[in-house]
């Protein structure tokens, strides 16, 4: 493993504890609010970029 997929790994764990903070928004696995479904869906997105984690982003306005 090298150091950016290391630094990946350590910042997610740091991401799903900040999710349990949110208890009245986290919903049981397989509800989509599951620290496992987004965990899923980190872990698609970010093989789509080829990382180990990722997040889609949608445009909501553009500016130029």
């Amino acid at each position: 493993m090298n150091q950016t997929q290391n630094l990946i790994n350590v910042f997610w764990k740091e991401v799903e504890d900040t999710l349990r903070c949110y208890k009245s928004q986290i919903s049981d696995f397989p509800g989509p609010r599951s620290t496992e479904a987004v965990g899923t869906s980190t872990k698609f997105r970010g093989t789509q970029a080829g990382f180990g984690y990722g997040e889609d982003l949608h445009i909501v306005c553009m500016v130029s």
